[in-house]
């Protein structure tokens, strides 16, 4: 019994270390360029979530900037620390960069269906709980090949201002949607610089 705990406990060890790997002032002084990767979804996520999967409805918002806002703010960041910013596309070995930022979509904790950005209603028997727009993401800065994830990870989540989602985007009015693309556009912001400011630079 005391070598499995022992064995559980050196493997616990070992992840915390490899995902505890940090930027050094070294490698600072040599990082003029950072190309960016953007891997989320190309549009946010419109859903709600009833008590079983049968209750459930899924749309998307049919809008890009998003995407482009989410890249936009990891740029202006770097570019605001004085690096020189490349947008790659995903697979691209980046050639050209010292470093690379990796930004990955992720769930909010205990929250399915959340991945990456959108908004999101929680029904539980009838009784709506959660009415939120959400951002949650990983920046994940990676240097000769080696992943630096310590501290990476940011979300923003705001209640939003109405009673009820509707089923389906389309069926909020034009002028609430902008109200809540703005809400939308600030946890992209909040959350992004939640990430950066983990990465040590």
């Amino acid at each position: 019994m005391k070598v499995i705990a022992h064995l559980l406990l050196v493997i616990v060890v070992f992840l915390l270390s490899a995902c505890a790997s940090t930027i050094t002032k070294t490698d600072i002084a040599k990082i003029k360029v950072v190309g960016v990767v953007n891997n989320f979804p190309d549009s946010p996520k419109y859903t709600l979530v009833g008590t079983t999967v049968f209750n459930n409805d899924y749309d998307t918002i049919n809008d890009t900037t998003f995407k482009s806002l989410v890249t936009n703010e990891v740029t202006t960041l770097l570019q605001n620390k004085g690096y020189q910013t490349i947008i790659l596309s995903k697979g691209d070995a980046g050639n050209r960069i010292d470093m690379m930022i990796e930004i990955l979509p992720r769930d909010l904790y205990n929250m399915p269906y959340t991945m990456g950005y959108g908004f999101y209603q929680r029904s539980m028997f009838g009784i709506t709980a959660n009415k939120i727009s959400y951002t949650a993401l990983n920046l994940i800065p990676v240097i000769q090949g080696s992943k630096r994830c310590s501290a990476c990870y940011g979300e923003s989540i705001t209640n939003l201002p109405m009673d009820v989602m509707p089923s389906k985007w389309s069926e909020i009015g034009q002028e609430k949607q902008v109200e809540l693309k703005n809400l939308l556009k600030a946890d992209i912001q909040k959350a992004v610089n939640k990430a950066f400011s983990g990465i040590g630079l």
